[in-house]
């Protein structure tokens, strides 16, 4: 394959990296003591002053993961942390890289970049072996403690590079090589782990690194089989190629597409058509990559390969592989080789009365800046050069973890980052170690749980509360509903993210993003003042296996529904003298929104047979 040429993708999940240029900068660094000795002993044993001897790095190799197997290139500039990779598969392919002005990322749907990123000058500090050099790098470096694991003993030391994000160094206390890295920031921690050193030039390095993020992703492994130091780069090396794909492609003499989508559940569901076939509706979710459910790629006679452990705010991990599309088309805007993970999302029409064919979200919205109008349930893409920003919004900037974007907001006086999140029912998800570090359960009284929706991996559940406002920029949100996340894996790291701006706060605006420029512009709609209402029954429900009822899937104690004795499993079979079968979950779910002191008769069968019931709504919160 002709460098420069790149076609097809893997996710970020599967490669991850991204490098940034430090300027060199004065030593206004913090070491502690135990740290500087513990890092100069590691130094010395893995080649001493010979590292100073290093300026560019070439390595080739294996990787794999989840039964995907697959070849890298990386090239290193360790003066100036420059980076370009490329990693190869069967039928994918992804390239990035940074050239000391700009961090770049080419796959199906066009070149990305991003600037400024802490994650991204932390993965090239630990690269590009910058803790050997604190003159040049600064960064604070603190000795936390011994770590046993099986049989070693590691001294562990914490480096925050400045501008960059802490991460863990394990240092062996009888080799002192270090044999762990572990990124202890972002929404997951990422471990690698370093074995199969070689000696190379005089340095020693490891051959074999194995990355994982705790069980919700299969092991990567890569493995160097050849590493070239001080070779001579092209000058271009680390820049994008001059030719970049053209896979994103607007109809002909149009700069922008506008299509009508279905709000339900607060998810927004667009028509997308694959490889030239008929219109059908996918999940549009800002942070998702692509999806399709497994039985939608048999229906379209796709392979899917690959085997893969994933989790979402669910309690589960399921499994997903991936399969490939030529032609994936929007409303007439075109992205070709694409890749599509694939899950079982067969439950997905007992939530809400439509089959969960797929979602589709980041790769169409860094291909073109998206305009979401909850008003009137349209969705427009237009193209990047043709964007001009809309007058008197509230323009606030977008980062990046990966495929997610993050905005900035600030909740009751506390700043967080918080991922914004089309794909999420809830109008506020807070994780628990972002509530637990600024004391949110106790502070909001939370003490009611309940199932926010559904998700990978299983239902959502948090804790009802009620913050007093949510600052998006100059835009207060007053009175929100949130849940403090019981079911989002809990991680120490997790308290840097706040969680997650979801449909239920979204749709009270006009949400404009540019992926592209980095930039969130949000204007107050008609919805924008009404107050935001949780569920005033107590009770979760999907539609019945049979499509006959509603299945009772949760009941909040002490609430209405547990009042008059509703039991998860059962089955409502009438609301209001209505028979289920020709309601929706979602105008049910509205019914038990109404104001309190509503009553609903309901026809109920249990254990003992058929019986009524009248449910008279209350405020949770």
């Amino acid at each position: 394959m002709a460098e420069g040429v790149i076609v097809g993708s893997i996710r970020a999940s599967l490669v991850g990296l991204c490098f940034l240029y430090l300027p060199r900068a004065r030593a206004d660094h913090h070491v502690s003591d135990e740290a500087a000795h513990l890092l100069a002993a590691a130094k010395e044993a893995s080649g001493g002053v010979h590292w100073e001897t290093v300026v560019t790095w070439h390595e080739t190799g294996r990787i794999s993961k989840g039964g995907i197997e697959g070849t890298f290139d990386r090239w290193l500039n360790f003066v100036g942390l420059r980076n370009a990779a490329t990693f190869e598969f069967d039928r994918s392919c992804r390239c990035e890289g940074w050239n000391g002005n700009l961090f770049w990322s080419i796959g199906p749907s066009g070149v990305t970049g991003s600037a400024n990123s802490p994650e991204a000058i932390t993965d090239a500090y630990w690269r590009a072996f910058a803790y050997w050099k604190p003159d040049r790098f600064p960064a604070k470096r603190v000795y936390v403690g011994t770590r046993k694991l099986e049989s070693k003993t590691y001294e562990v030391v914490r480096i925050t590079p400045k501008g960059g994000e802490p991460f863990e160094l394990w240092i062996d206390r009888d080799t002192h090589l270090i044999l762990r890295e572990i990124d202890i920031a972002g929404s997951q921690s990422r471990t690698r782990d370093f074995s199969d050193f070689r000696e190379i030039f005089g340095i020693k390095v490891p051959s074999t690194v194995r990355e994982s993020t705790g069980n919700l992703t299969p092991e990567q492994i890569t493995t160097t089989t050849a590493l070239a130091v001080n070779v001579v780069f092209p000058a271009d090396r680390f820049d994008p190629p001059v030719y970049l794909p053209d896979n994103g492609v607007f109809p002909r003499g149009k700069d922008s597409v506008t299509i009508p989508f279905k709000l339900l559940n607060n998810h927004i569901y667009l028509p997308a058509k694959l490889n030239r076939g008929a219109p059908k509706l996918f999940i549009f979710d800002t942070g998702s990559f692509n999806v399709l459910s497994k039985e939608e790629a048999q229906v379209q006679g796709l392979n899917s390969e690959g085997a893969f452990p994933a989790g979402g705010i669910g309690q589960n991990t399921v499994e997903f592989g991936y399969a490939k599309i030529d032609l994936l088309d929007v409303g007439g805007l075109a992205l070709k080789n694409q890749l599509f993970a694939t899950f079982d999302l067969s439950d997905g029409i007992r939530f809400e009365d439509l089959p969960t064919l797929g979602l589709v979200g980041y790769e169409l919205a860094k291909q073109a800046v998206v305009v979401l109008d909850y008003d009137k349930n349209e969705i427009t893409f237009i193209r990047p050069a043709a964007f001009r920003p809309p007058k008197g919004a509230e323009s606030l900037p977008l980062k990046f973890r990966g495929h997610i974007p993050l905005v900035e907001a600030v909740l009751d006086g506390v700043t967080g980052e918080f991922q914004l999140d089309t794909g999420a029912r809830p109008s506020l998800t807070l994780t628990r170690s972002f509530a637990d570090a600024h004391g949110l359960v106790e502070k909001y009284h939370a003490r009611r749980e309940a199932v926010g929706g559904p998700g990978l991996g299983g239902q959502s559940r948090g804790l009802l509360a009620r913050p007093e406002e949510l600052d998006l920029g100059r835009l207060a949100v007053h009175g929100p509903v949130a849940l403090i996340s019981s079911s989002w894996r809990r991680n120490t790291a997790m308290s840097r993210i706040a969680g997650n701006i979801g449909g239920g706060l979204l749709k009270r605006f006009l949400v404009t993003l540019d992926y592209p420029q980095g930039t969130l512009y949000l204007q107050a709609n008609r919805h924008f003042a009404e107050p935001d209402v949780f569920d005033r029954s107590g009770l979760w429900v999907m539609r019945a296996s049979d499509g006959s009822a509603f299945e009772v899937a949760d009941v909040i104690p002490d609430s209405p529904a547990s009042k008059v004795g509703l039991k998860v499993g059962e089955r409502i079979l009438k609301v209001d003298q209505t028979d289920a079968a020709v309601l929706t979950v979602s105008t049910f779910r509205e019914w038990l929104e109404k104001e309190p002191g509503t009553a609903i008769d309901l026809e109920v069968q249990g254990e003992d047979g058929v019986h009524e019931v009248v449910l008279v709504l209350e405020d949770l919160l």
